[in-house]
Parts: C-alpha cells; sequence; structure tokens
C-alpha cells in the first residue's frame, strides 16, 4: 500500500478480475478499508502471527504492530469485507493455535490460514524454529476439528492437509482438500471425494498456481525462486503450457515419493523440498511419511539447534 502503483492494481477489479490483498494490515485505516472496498477488492488477508502482542511485534520486528493489525482487520470488517487472519506457525507460537482461531472467530474473520515457515531469504536462518512432522500432522488434525465447527472457514498452507481431510471425510461427507477453498460433498457423491482431493489437492506450484512478479518474470509459487518465463515476453499460456518445470511440477510421478500412496492428493510443498535439500522434486521433511529425512536434516551440519528443538 505503500506504492503509488498500488491503487491501480487494486483497480483491475473494474476490468471483472477476481482482487484480493495481503497486507500486514498495520496501514488499513478506516479510510483504506473503505476505498478498498469501493474499488471492488473482494478479500483481505491480513497476517498475524500471534494472540499475544508482544510476540507478533518482536517476529515482526516492529512495535505496536499487533495493535495496528487487529485494529485493520476491525476496518475491514467495518466496511463489510470478507477478511483473512493468516498465520506462519513456528514452534515459538505452535501451541497458540487454538488463541489465534479464538480471536479469528471473535473479531468476524472468515478465513483462518495457517502457513508453513518456508525459510527463505532472511528465514534461512530461523530454520531451527520449523515444526516436526508429528507435530504439523497434530496442528492440521486440530485445525480440521475447527473447521468442522463451522462458522469459520480454516486451511493450511500444507498439502498434507488433503490427506487429514480425506481421514475424515467419510464421517462428514465433506473435504477441505485445498488451500483457500471450502467443499462441500453430497452424501450420494461422496465417493467423489478422493477425486477430488486429486484434482484440487496438495502443492499447488504450477498446477493451479503460479506468482507473476512485479516486472512480469513468472515462478511456479510465491516461494519458488525460480524463474519460468516472462509474460511480457512469452505470454502466460505459452509458459504454463511449454515450461519444462511447471510441466515437472504437475507431474506427480517424477517426485522423490513416487511410492506414496498420497502423492496425487498431496505431493509435499515443493518450495520445501527445494529450500531444504536444494532439490525441486526431492522430499518434503514436514511430511511424516518422510520422517527419516526430517531426521537426517536436523542431525544435519549446521542444524543443530534444530535437533535440540525436535527432541522436545
Amino acid at each position: 500500500m505503500i506504492s503509488r502503483d498500488f491503487w491501480v492494481v487494486a483497480e483491475a477489479a473494474k476490468a471483472g478480475m477476481y482482487v484480493s490483498v495481503a497486507t500486514s494490515g498495520t496501514l488499513v485505516s478506516e479510510h483504506v478499508a473503505a476505498r478498498l472496498k469501493e474499488v471492488g477488492v473482494r478479500y483481505v488477508e491480513v497476517s498475524i502471527d500471534s494472540p499475544h502482542p508482544e510476540l507478533h511485534d518482536s517476529f515482526r520486528g516492529v512495535r505496536g504492530a499487533w495493535e495496528a493489525a487487529i485494529r485493520g482487520v476491525r476496518n475491514l470488517k467495518k466496511v463489510g469485507l470478507s477478511v483473512g487472519i493468516a498465520t506462519t506457525v513456528t514452534k515459538l507460537n505452535y501451541r497458540n493455535i487454538p488463541e489465534m482461531i479464538r480471536l479469528a472467530r471473535e473479531m468476524g474473520a472468515d478465513k483462518f490460514i495457517a502457513f508453513n515457515l518456508v525459510p527463505l531469504g532472511r528465514g534461512r536462518d530461523l530454520v531451527e524454529l520449523d515444526l516436526s512432522p508429528r507435530e504439523r500432522v497434530e496442528l492440521l488434525d486440530y485445525l480440521y476439528s475447527e473447521w468442522s465447527r463451522g462458522g469459520l472457514q480454516v486451511f493450511s498452507t500444507s498439502p498434507f492437509y488433503a490427506v487429514v481431510s480425506l481421514k475424515h471425510v467419510n464421517e462428514q461427507h465433506r473435504i477441505s482438500s485445498i488451500h483457500f477453498a471450502e467443499l462441500a460433498i453430497p452424501e450420494e457423491y461422496a465417493h467423489a471425494d478422493y477425486a477430488l482431493a486429486e484434482f484440487l489437492g496438495g502443492c499447488r506450484a504450477g498446477k493451479i498456481y503460479c506468482s507473476i512478479e512485479h516486472n512480469g518474470d513468472v515462478q511456479p509459487c510465491v516461494f519458488l525462486p525460480i524463474r519460468v518465463g516472462n509474460v511480457l515476453r512469452n505470454g502466460f499460456l505459452k509458459i504454463r503450457h511449454e515450461s519444462p518445470i511447471l510441466n515437472l511440477l504437475r507431474d506427480r510421478d517424477s517426485c522423490a515419493y513416487g511410492g506414496c500412496p498420497y502423492k496425487y492428493i498431496c505431493g509435499g510443498c515443493r518450495a520445501r523440498a527445494y529450500v531444504y535439500f536444494g532439490d525441486l522434486m526431492g522430499p518434503d521433511p514436514s511430511c511424516p511419511y518422510n520422517e527419516k529425512h526430517w531426521e537426517e536434516l536436523v542431525r544435519g551440519a549446521g542444524h543443530e539447534s534444530i535437533a535440540h528443538l525436535a527432541a522436545k
């Protein structure tokens, strides 16, 4: 919102595009919220990493950031916008997620999204804060239980969420198989749950999602710093159909988890595989079926602190 080009982009909604905004929330005054609504923005996602101000401010590096973010959420809801609360889950706030979801409900948020930690850029110094596979499954089970309560859509960027959803779907005839959308499956079509999860679930990088940078460069995902083309020179459809990397990402049989029974509905996070192992098609260490890779990682050189935390 600091950029003078922000409102030019936001007004793309007038051309019929679905426009959403992800923000820290600190600059969302009553005036800004009203203008977002006026130009046609449909959804705003605000990052809040803890129900406790001091932890959020410490993580963000700005004193008062938590109060400003909360104020931003309230301003957005006041004008009737759909709002999501996004939390990057680490060992620092893992046990606070129930409080975080309660806060989201109290503020009238429409969605809560638990983001994986992907240690890119300055985040490389934070790898010791990542969750172990067992902690992640425990988290995903809890998120699903909160989602099933209703009143708040609860999602995760972890591809394994599709597997957790399938585990519960037979009882409720519902599924939350993708990161940011809720699907309801009528009882008479309950057999379609796996097919839907396979089509829509798991890692979306290069499959049903790409990132376009400010200069037109296309990446498979905002967390995958791999350039696969430029829309200003090549056009998006040409890139999508002809990029070897995007085609590889859509081929779940090419990954390190080739024998996994859930490879078509999950597939692991390709960004995490790339960041941790330098292999785009390598294992995602957060997967419970890849626990040996997590153990190797925490025992690896330079990750002694991870091993210490993982043992807790």
